[in-house]
């Protein structure tokens, strides 16, 4: 886990060159897009073989042995092996080639669909060994989120004042009034980089070894920049300052539905297990079946999961009879067959939602649709609802709602960004930060309500 511009990349591509130079090993060097691939190795990788003897020597002798293919954009060979470069965009062109070693450059910034295949390249090899490195974006996800389960190796540096060892910290470390950074102990001017030090795991016992490296250590850092930074009022510029420039992840204020939202939300009835009152029902599905059990006017009855469909005790199906559940609209995917028949079993009361079936809102307020028994929704608008719905209080959880951890982690879990693409256009969505069901089955069951009490569609944006 990395700030920008310390010297992870030019570290990272060393060694994928290095291994299969000096021995009989492939390396697969992967970046966010295949378009940066191009970039990546004629300034990064091209430049240097023609400036160094050694590598230009190897790079001929390439040449002459294996032909143009040799050395091209995304395949470079060397004295024993070859390098791979592919953008992870491209799924074919990663499921085309296998390593012995795989270097994941920007984690946070590739298409997150593709990551589970990055390390199924390795399964011929019995190496097998991975470098992941990227600067992070929101906690718990991404780098982040490997990093937390990793020795977490910071760098402590000995002041040469008072010899006291530290992490550098810009809150603590960094004088913003005079512009200089100091010891947290004697508050005296300390020069990161002319430090001794050493990295000290924080987590000792994991078995994988991760680095948090940040710009404070760098000597190429500009502390005035770096201040100019963090004085930055929009949230964006704040963002850029934590994930950039301290190489930590970054939660925006407000844009998620916290626990003070929960708690403000707490009704006065309990749990249940049943109702006799008419009720709306949304599932996730997962490995499991997350449901969000709610009445008309805003009062969760019941949420947890089962394991089934359909059958007589841990499923839907007992569900829908045990709370006299008037309708619910239930994920589509993956499971869409089982869907279809709890549709078939429940006619009428059953829905299928898709969130990409309605891309975007043209003509009017209305963010979701019913096609027979199908939902379009536009996703982060409908995201955008129902946590408008936990900030102004128009839901009830139970009384006892932290019976179930999962209820106050799953509905804390996304946080709504605003990506830029590279036209410049803004896009408004909600990133998974960890596992999530019961917040999209709390969107389900809120559209439940909507599809089957005919409600007037309404919208409301964070």
């Amino acid at each position: 886990m990395k700030s920008a511009q310390v010297g992870l990349t030019e570290r990272m591509i060393t060694e994928a060159m290095w291994l299969p130079d000096q021995f009989n090993y492939n390396s697969i060097y992967l970046f966010p897009t295949t378009g940066t691939i191009g970039d990546l190795v004629q300034e990064r990788i091209d430049q240097p073989i023609n400036v160094s003897p050694y590598l230009s020597a190897v790079s001929g002798r390439a040449k002459v042995t294996e032909g143009k293919h040799a050395d091209k954009i995304g395949l470079k060979k060397m004295t024993k092996g070859f390098v791979y470069f592919r953008g992870s965009n491209a799924l074919t062109a990663i499921t085309s080639v296998a390593g012995d070693i795989i270097f994941v450059d920007e984690l946070d910034r590739m298409v997150q669909e593709n990551v589970p295949y990055f390390d199924k390249r390795l399964e011929h090899s019995y190496l097998k060994h991975q470098r992941w490195a990227s600067t992070p974006t929101y906690t718990n996800f991404g780098i982040h989120k490997r990093f937390l389960k990793t020795d977490q190796m910071e760098y402590h540096v000995i002041c040469n004042h008072c010899q006291e060892k530290q992490i550098l910290d810009f809150f603590i470390n960094v004088d913003i009034e005079k512009k200089r950074i100091i010891c947290r102990a004697c508050k005296e001017t300390i020069i990161p980089w002319k430090l001794e030090g050493e990295w000290i795991p924080k987590n000792p016992e994991a078995k994988k070894r991760g680095y948090h490296v940040s710009q404070l250590y760098s000597p190429r850092l500009s502390l005035d920049k770096l201040i100019e930074a963090y004085e930055a009022d929009d949230e964006f510029s704040v963002q850029q300052f934590y994930n950039q420039n301290l190489g930590l992840p970054y939660e925006p204020r407000g844009d998620k539905i916290t626990a003070t939202d929960i708690e403000n939300c707490k009704g006065e009835h309990h749990f249940s297990t049943n109702s006799t009152e008419e009720t709306f029902m949304g599932v996730d599905v997962g490995k499991r079946l997350h449901y969000i059990i709610r009445t008309l006017d805003g009062r969760i009855l019941s949420f947890g999961s089962v394991s089934d469909f359909l059958g007589p005790f841990n499923s839907l199906e007992s569900l829908v009879e045990n709370f006299n559940v008037r309708g619910m609209v239930i994920d589509a995917l993956p499971e869409t067959r089982k869907v279809t028949e709890l549709i078939n079993k429940f006619p009428n009361k059953v829905k299928m939602c898709y969130y990409a079936g309605l891309i975007e809102i043209k003509d009017s307020n209305k963010y979701w649709n019913v096609d027979n028994d199908k939902v379009n929704t536009n996703r982060t608008v409908s995201l955008d609802n129902m946590v408008a719905d936990f900030k102004k209080k128009r839901v009830k959880v139970p009384i006892d709602y932290n019976r179930d951890p999962e209820f106050l982690a799953h509905l804390q879990a996304p946080i709504r960004v605003v990506k830029e693409d590279n036209r410049g256009n803004k896009k408004a969505e909600y990133v998974e930060t960890s596992e999530d069901h019961l917040f999209h089955a709390m969107n389900y069951a809120r559209l439940a309500v909507k599809v089957f009490d005919v409600a007037t569609p309404d919208i409301f944006v964070l």
